[in-house]
């Protein structure tokens, strides 16, 4: 995905109440700013118009005269007038005030903190993230902090949005705890796709922060933490994340592993990430599939291809990167499973 930061009105459309972002930009808020205050700060203070499309047609008289194109409306920020993309006639706009308004009710409700709230590409996608006080450690060092993050689009990109995501205090590492399910389709997760009305009441039911998906996400980490990987083990695990898993050759009898063959660029950076990555070294990590997990999380975090304006971000959070990091969880857990059956 290339998608950066917005900064069609001339700064960074990020707000922030802790640390500053890594990127440097955005404005600082105290947590208990308003949410009109941090709708402003965020850059997130305009509507979403739906215009006519035209196209030109000759008619008789060798005139171009306009012509409406059918089943099809353009989205158009007002503050700038800045175009965001064509979709259906269908196509129900959720606008930033009504995502900040579910925002609200979820934080007022579930007794959150807002964290870091913005705008990405042009205005194309919004969120907002909220800290969870419910923090996690394992073997007293490998910090893990629940958020629940919001989130739309005006470009089809993006569902209307609200998931359980964590972060990995010792490398600042996230992940979709969702990935405990295997799918976002559970109670940690809800999603509105833009040709349903959105209704605030309806999604906040569904999304239940009861603990279940939490306390799902620590037992898999644990397992994890438990299971020692052996060299050939963690190589086929980044191979195989790698989408290069065919490469490996094996024995075409048993299917035992003979060997590997050059490691990429990518899977060089993940196995640095698990020798000598933050946290490499903590109980639970060295020489485990919690470790393997970590060091595919590292890089695409952390790693990837970057231009410093969010491009990474965005994939991480909402593109390809989160692909890849549920793909590696889940992975993971399969390994667990069938070693431990």
């Amino acid at each position: 995905m290339t998608a950066d930061l917005d900064f069609t009105t001339g700064r960074a459309a990020i707000a922030y109440s802790g640390r500053v972002p890594w990127h440097g930009q955005g404005i600082k808020l105290d947590p208990d700013s308003t949410f009109d205050e941090w709708r402003v700060a965020a850059g997130l203070d305009y509507e979403v118009d739906v215009r006519k499309l035209f196209y030109s047609e000759v008619n008789d008289e060798g005139k171009r005269v306009p012509k409406i194109v059918d089943n099809r409306v353009a989205l158009v920020r007002t503050d700038t007038q800045g175009f965001l993309s064509i979709v259906s006639e269908g196509y129900h706009v959720v606008q930033p005030a009504k995502v900040f308004e579910f925002f609200q009710a979820i934080i007022h409700q579930e007794g959150l903190t807002i964290d870091v709230a913005g705008a990405l590409d042009g205005g194309r996608k919004i969120w907002a993230l909220a800290k969870i006080d419910d923090s996690f450690t394992l073997y007293g060092r490998d910090r893990q902090v629940p958020y629940v993050l919001v989130a739309t689009s005006y470009d089809g990109s993006l569902s209307t949005q609200a998931c359980l995501t964590t972060v990995r205090v010792v490398c600042n590492n996230t992940m979709r705890a969702s990935g405990a399910y295997g799918a976002d389709n559970s109670a940690d997760s809800v999603k509105v796709r833009h040709d349903k009305e959105f209704n605030i009441s309806e999604a906040h039911g569904k999304l239940g922060l009861d603990e279940e998906a939490w306390k799902a996400y620590q037992a898999n980490i644990v397992n994890l933490a438990r299971f020692q990987l052996s060299k050939d083990e963690a190589l086929e695990y980044f191979y195989i994340v790698a989408d290069q898993g065919d490469k490996i050759v094996r024995n075409a009898d048993n299917g035992e592993i003979i060997s590997f063959p050059e490691p990429s660029r990518v899977v060089k950076q993940y196995i640095n990430a698990y020798l000598n990555g933050p946290g490499a070294d903590l109980e639970g990590s060295r020489g485990t599939q919690w470790g393997a997990f970590n060091a595919v999380s590292f890089y695409q975090d952390h790693l990837a291809p970057d231009n410093g304006n969010g491009r990474r971000w965005n994939s991480t959070t909402f593109g390809g990167g989160n692909v890849r990091k549920q793909h590696a969880f889940q992975l993971a857990v399969e390994k667990f499973e069938a070693a431990a059956a």
